[in-house]
């Protein structure tokens, strides 16, 4: 039995990480723990827990505990609001626990976390990237229209399309704020996955339709010089596994956000290549992995699914985590 722990089971992230790992031949007990109780995934089992908010100054001691009590093999963070936390304490919690951690290191994430760090690596490592300034350091060398959003924001959160002066003095921004060029054309996300041989061993792309920031809509994109292209960016990254978020630009894919962690396409590219299962794999069992050979294509429709609570439940939900 594997022990995997697995924060945020509201969350479409740790959703389609826990859907991955249901997918997979091993045999895996999933932990989850979550901060609120509105967490629809608390309810689905026995082993799910309460825990302190990722901001409160006792969650990552609270980790450690939770880890040494369930005898957790891994632990697979997957709320954007403690993923820099988890960096920065990863070697404290391992030295505490010895548990796998399944996150990059601190820089790298970073990298990730921070939209002006993104265009800056891209630039900087000969990639494609998107003019990206800070909102105080002037764009006149951008132009209209373009893209106003949060240096660190998430999921479509403050962002906005800006066509002149008129639309900038409207939107609400403070000084941690980024302005992009804005790249037209469809949306694409990529999963990549490195192999600890750092060859690319799982690559999918989608090209993919939005709702409230999530993928509802998507379809696989087979192209070999795409797929080369995102994978040279994900090697010189170095992070296991990393989701590119990217259109096109001269034909040419140009990324405006990496999620430096399993993505709320996990599950989606797990029909392709099972990201979470892969890292298991070679984390825990030390097992060599083969280039993931899947082409076939496929349409992906996401909806709603009510779960129901009972009373019972949430006393239950509030002793076990006491």
């Amino acid at each position: 039995m594997i022990n995997i722990l697995v924060s945020g089971p509201g969350g479409d992230v740790a959703q389609g990480v826990i859907k991955s790992l249901q997918k997979s031949d091993l045999n895996f007990r999933i932990y989850k723990i979550a901060a609120s109780m509105k967490d629809s995934w608390l309810y689905l089992d026995d082993f799910s827990f309460l825990s302190p908010r990722a901001d409160d100054e006792e969650y990552i001691d609270f980790i450690c505990d939770f880890i040494t009590e369930h005898k957790i093999d891994s632990f697979i963070p997957c709320i954007d609001s403690e993923i820099i936390k988890i960096s920065k304490n990863k070697s404290y919690i391992q030295q505490k626990t010895n548990v796998d951690i399944a996150i990059g290191d601190l820089e790298q994430i970073k990298t990730c976390h921070d939209k002006l760090k993104t265009a800056q690596f891209l630039e900087q490592n000969g990639f494609c990237f998107p003019k990206t300034r800070m909102i105080d350091s002037g764009f006149s060398d951008i132009g209209f229209p373009l893209i106003l959003k949060s240096k660190s924001g998430n999921g479509s959160k403050n962002v906005y399309e800006i066509n002149s002066l008129e639309d900038l003095a409207a939107a609400k921004y403070d000084d941690n704020f980024i302005v992009q060029e804005k790249i037209e054309g469809d949306e694409y996300t990529a999963g990549c996955y490195l192999g600890n041989d750092l060859e690319i061993k799982g690559i999918c792309i989608l090209k993919r339709e939005l709702r409230a920031g999530s993928t509802y809509y998507a379809e696989r994109i087979i192209d070999p010089e795409m797929e080369k292209y995102l994978g040279k960016i994900a090697k010189k990254l170095g992070l296991k596994y990393v989701n590119i978020q990217f259109r096109l630009k001269n034909g040419i894919p140009c990324p405006f956000e990496f999620n430096g962690r399993f993505s709320g396409t996990t599950g989606i590219i797990s029909n392709v290549f099972n990201a979470p299962e892969m890292y298991i794999k070679e984390a825990l069992l030390n097992q060599d992995l083969e280039k993931t050979d899947n082409n076939k294509i496929f349409y992906v429709m996401r909806y709603y699914e009510e779960i129901y609570a009972s009373q019972e439940d949430i006393r239950n939900l509030l002793e076990r985590s006491k």
